[in-house]
């Protein structure tokens, strides 16, 4: 793994894209996540992470998306209700019971309400187009895959990804 440096806005949307082998998983799950985990539990952080920047994250929960079945959209989360559990905590929050915000509120469809207490960052690694179009910040992995991977290629928010050249998410779009 090639040393990286990254900067991961809170409160936003973040989505981790590249071709296939460019290290996104690797970013995320191997390095990212368990950082973050051992900062929020004040343990020691991987061996291969140097450093993480974590204030104000207090726990780091992995959501595998997977699908099941041959539905897409038919995920471990979707059949389990997490995403409904998830809606009905943010909606007993002081904040939103003020604002008058009810469970459905919350779904990730709105766009517009995230949850009001945890500030939360939010990593996607993502390969549909229209999730990374909407995203509020894009960190893509490359150039290639395998041996040619491994380097954030350009990180920011959509309208400077757009305004790079040879991008995965640029050439794949057509911009």
């Amino acid at each position: 793994m090639k040393p990286l440096e990254i900067e991961i806005p809170k409160g936003r949307l973040t989505v981790a894209t590249g071709v296939s082998g460019s290290g996104k998983t690797t970013m995320v799950l191997e390095s990212l996540v368990p950082g973050l985990a051992a900062v929020a539990a004040g343990k020691k952080l991987p061996e291969h992470v140097r450093a993480v920047g974590a204030a104000g994250i207090g726990h780091v929960k992995l959501i595998n998306s997977a699908p099941v079945g041959i539905n897409v959209r038919s995920t471990v989360a979707t059949y389990a209700g997490v995403h409904d559990e998830l809606r009905k905590i943010y909606a007993r929050t002081a904040e939103a019971k003020r604002l008058g915000y009810k469970a459905g509120a919350f779904s990730y469809n709105t766009g517009d309400l995230r949850c009001p207490v945890c500030d939360g960052t939010v990593v996607v690694i993502e390969h549909d187009l229209d999730v990374i179009w909407n995203a509020d910040h894009i960190i893509d992995m490359g150039p290639g895959g395998g041996e040619d991977g491994g380097k954030v290629v350009v990180c920011g928010t959509v309208g400077k990804v757009r305004g790079c050249r040879g991008i995965f998410v640029r050439e794949r779009c057509g911009c």
